[in-house]
């Protein structure tokens, strides 16, 4: 049981870094304190009633993918949050709509970083793992 919260924890933590939300950020968003967030990305022993929350407040987490590693992580629906609206002419619209489409842009760039720097230093553990053998 101790791994699979564990494995849970790592997915919440992931999910975050792309969002680019810190422990503190989720726990204000969650209304849940600190060492409650730290105890889901830990593994930590938590109560449903925690993870019914966690879906609540970011309903495009898949279930699937946080408790058992399946499928994407965000939920298909959610897609079209990233599709541009047809232009209503609305000057303050478009403005909002911009602001949140380069928002997604910088997590993205983030999360791809991350992702970058992760490949690379398994390349190294990768190469120097074989050069000793």
């Amino acid at each position: 049981m101790e791994n699979k919260l564990q494995n849970i924890g790592e997915r919440f933590k992931k999910y975050l870094d792309y969002k680019g939300l810190s422990v503190n950020q989720a726990g204000n968003i969650l209304k849940f304190s600190n060492s409650q967030v730290y105890n889901i990305v830990n593994g930590k022993n938590y109560g449903v009633s925690k993870l019914i929350q966690l879906f609540d407040a970011f309903n495009d987490l898949r279930a699937d993918y946080l408790i058992k590693g399946n499928g994407n992580m965000l939920s298909d629906d959610k897609t079209e949050l990233l599709m541009v609206n047809e232009p209503t002419g609305d000057y303050e619209s478009a403005t909002n709509e911009l602001k949140m489409c380069r928002e997604t842009v910088q997590i993205q760039k983030k999360y791809i970083n991350k992702l970058e720097i992760e490949i690379e230093q398994s390349k190294k553990t990768s190469q120097s793992k074989t050069t000793y053998k």
